[in-house]
């Protein structure tokens, strides 16, 4: 399992920001449970500091069907000579991504076992805003960046349909 450690999440101004126990800002609970859904789901960005305990203790929600939440990783790994270029590159390049139309959360984490990996992820409210994003000259650069790494980045898309937190773990375990 791999350590991950936030290095920039610009939080948008214009939403309410939630921090986990590194001190990142966190910008709604959906995102939040999706954080934590992902983690579970992808040992590469596992085991940031208390965001399981945070994440557990947010209600569960279930989203609707025309409104899931997307999620969208990409993991890059740089040679040791290109790995401050191309995370200075990433922080950068996230900033404007997180105030787009539709963006709940972007953050870029650095695998702990290995400094030369960087991963995007993005949270965004539909699938139209994530096909939006995907579309723009910004997102050019990002494609570029992958073009960086010392072989194919892994790209993900995830769609979240349910999130559950304490109340699954209560019900597998007292269940006879």
């Amino acid at each position: 399992m791999s350590d991950c450690w936030p290095i920039c999440c610009p939080p948008s101004l214009s939403r309410p920001a939630l921090q986990d126990a590194a001190g990142s800002s966190l910008s709604s609970a959906q995102s939040l449970h999706a954080l934590f859904g992902s983690l579970r789901a992808h040992p590469t960005l596992a085991a940031i500091p208390g965001l399981l305990s945070l994440a557990a203790s947010v209600p569960q929600r279930r989203l609707a069907e025309e409104n899931q939440l997307i999620i969208e990783g990409v993991r890059i790994v740089a040679t040791s000579a290109e790995s401050e270029q191309l995370r200075r590159a990433l922080v950068a390049w996230a900033g404007p991504t997180s105030v787009e139309s539709g963006c709940i959360s972007c953050r870029i984490l650095q695998e702990s076992n290995d400094p030369q990996a960087f991963c995007y992820l993005a949270y965004w409210n539909t699938q139209d805003d994530l096909l939006r994003h995907i579309r723009t000259e910004h997102y050019k650069r990002l494609l570029v960046l992958m073009d960086l790494g010392t072989g194919p980045p892994l790209v993900e898309f995830h769609t979240v349909k349910e999130t559950k937190g304490l109340d699954l773990i209560e019900h597998v375990r007292n269940v006879s």
